[in-house]
């Protein structure tokens, strides 16, 4: 289905995703025709703003359409709009209207878009949640990241005692080392243990993540913290686009919790950020069952990070 709607230098359309498409952006991981083909095969529509002169895309969204429901998430931390930094206000504005029009078009009563953390592109993160406010949305899921700026040196940004706790660690033998990809079973199943023993679960089971990381070798960081040859910590990071890290799953030994092996592990991965010009650290959000973890959200708010919010916006459209 074609409604191409104009808008002074730009056309919004719903097409067929083309893969040849040209982005004047840097689309984040999640954002790619091939990473939401391994989310969900079937069901998705493409809207986007393409510049009248050049057809380059300036914005876009995906939405995965399940009977009368559209959702721009399926099995993954966020699926939002994504556009240029200079996509102007108005055009974002109208281009959210657009997209009601189209899921109207196609008899869906419920929208949902799920925010990627404001720290990501605080402005447009900031327009775009005025915008859907002000078109009626209704925020349904609230979260908070805690988030890295990667300048300087960790070890400044934490507070004194977390530092303390670090060197403690280091003088008692702890090491950081990076994993290759083929070990991926070690990591995940060290990860899936710990998890299993504090009463969570994982989103991805382990052939699903093994599939992910085999189509994107090159976005994943694996890291472990040793004592000696054991694992007492492992974290699976993801680069979601040239300038984020994005900490997918962590967990550690809980026998080692007085040297707090994370604290190494974050070391680690922001010193990896600072070799590759990643500008942030996404540490993950802190919750558990819809409410805030507030004793891992001050953990990493200690470790130097600052939060950020990551929200889920849903709308309901009358026939």
């Amino acid at each position: 289905m074609q409604l191409p709607h104009h808008f002074n230098d730009f056309i919004f359309t719903e097409a067929v995703p083309d893969r040849t498409a040209i982005f004047d952006f840097e689309p984040s991981l999640f954002h790619l025709v091939e990473h939401f083909e391994m989310q969900e095969p079937m069901g998705w529509m493409w809207l986007y703003a393409q510049h009248k002169k050049n057809n380059r895309i300036l914005a876009s969204l995906y939405l995965n359409v399940s009977d009368d429901a559209a959702s721009s998430v399926v099995r993954s931390p966020f699926g939002t709009l994504e556009c240029t930094d200079d996509f102007p206000a108005e055009a974002l504005y109208n281009f959210l209207q657009f997209v009601e029009a189209v899921c109207r078009e196609r008899k869906i009563r419920s929208i949902v878009l799920q925010e990627a953390p404001g720290a990501y592109a605080p402005e447009k993160r900031a327009l775009l949640a005025s915008f859907l406010i002000n078109l009626g949305y209704s925020t349904v899921r609230a979260e908070v990241t805690a988030c890295l700026n990667v300048t300087g040196e960790i070890g400044d940004k934490m507070h004194p005692n977390e530092y303390q706790v670090l060197q403690k660690s280091r003088l008692a033998g702890l090491s950081y080392n990076i994993v290759p990809n083929d070990q991926l079973d070690l990591v995940y199943g060290f990860i899936a243990v710990c998890h299993q023993r504090k009463g969570y679960t994982l989103s991805m089971n382990f052939q699903d993540l093994q599939r992910t990381i085999a189509k994107f070798p090159t976005r994943f960081l694996l890291s472990c913290v040793f004592d000696k040859e054991k694992i007492v910590a492992a974290s699976v990071a993801i680069r979601i686009k040239k300038s984020i890290l994005y900490s997918f799953y962590m967990d550690h030994d809980a026998a080692y919790d007085k040297l707090s092996p994370p604290l190494m592990l974050m070391e680690g991965m922001f010193q990896s950020c600072v070799n590759d010009n990643i500008e942030l650290m996404d540490l993950g959000t802190s919750a558990r069952d819809g409410q805030p973890n507030f004793g891992l959200l001050a953990f990493k708010l200690r470790a130097g990070a600052f939060p950020s919010p990551k929200l889920r916006f849903q709308k309901m459209l009358d026939r």
